[in-house]
């Protein structure tokens, strides 16, 4: 009843809009959904839960990742410099959403902590501050205020991510046949972790688990050396690449048939 609510609130917030920069005779969300042809919905079948739906609902869940474009791109010198100084590498990122600036202490050194404990692993985090004295000690952690997420998680020598969940980085994710740990924060991003979860190429973590550093460090060595999570992801980037029709093709074929 309370996502409902906050549904119906969002929704009406951008009607609002719509109708301040498109005119008032943009009609109610609520006149349009029965008389859609078609709903788009930001959703993949091979990737999500199974779920009901009506014959109008066409997924087009990964439009924005670009595989062929991604493969084709090239890393910096300095991101192949930092990938170079040892065997195993993970990224660190929460998005843009979730700041990892503002992450509890006690979160932030049970992941130092962790890290730490690794020496010979080197970890790229995502850290939108300057202010970084606090891990100046580390050797193996490289901090950066924006990273080529895509490219990275494309890349060989990138062995592993540990991800908010969010759902662009789930899709990306997903086509990289990359294993990860997640730590969703809030709203879709637990749904997210799960989905992916089912498929076997990630570690499902609650974010209190940062605050204990044994835990994650168990959990950073089980992503990294347990190969069942790489060829669970693979396997899964596999099937989202040569799935019979791409959401792009989705996109255009339903709508060239609801135009005739």
């Amino acid at each position: 009843m309370e996502a409902n609510i906050a549904f119906e609130d969002s929704y009406d917030g951008e009607t609002g809009i719509y109708r301040e920069f498109l005119g008032e005779d943009i009609p109610d969300w609520r006149d349009l959904l029965p008389t859609a042809s078609v709903f788009f919905v930001n959703s993949n079948p091979f990737l999500d839960f199974p779920r009901q739906v009506i014959q109008k609902t066409v997924p087009i869940g990964g439009i924005s990742v670009n595989i062929d474009w991604i493969r084709e791109q090239k890393l910096s010198s300095d991101w192949v410099e930092i990938l170079e100084k040892r065997e195993k590498n993970v990224l660190i990122s929460f998005g843009s959403m979730v700041k990892s600036t503002h992450m509890p202490k006690k979160w932030r050194n049970g992941l130092i902590e962790a890290i730490q404990s690794m020496p010979n692993v080197t970890f790229i985090w995502k850290y939108e501050s300057d202010d970084t004295s606090f891990a100046s000690h580390l050797q193996n952690l490289h901090f950066s205020k924006w990273v080529p997420q895509t490219a990275l998680l494309n890349d060989a020598r990138l062995n592993a991510f540990l991800s908010h969940g969010g759902l662009g980085s789930t899709m990306e994710l997903a086509y990289s046949g990359k294993p990860a740990v997640m730590i969703p924060v809030f709203i879709d991003q637990i749904r997210n972790a799960r989905m992916l979860e089912r498929h076997g190429g990630i570690i499902y973590m609650h974010k209190s688990s940062m605050e204990d550093a044994e835990r994650m460090k168990m959990a950073f060595e089980d992503i990294l050396y347990n190969e069942n999570y790489k060829k669970n992801a693979l396997k899964l980037a596999d099937i989202l690449t040569n799935q019979p029709y791409s959401p792009k093709e989705n996109v255009i074929k339903y709508t060239e048939f609801v135009g005739e």
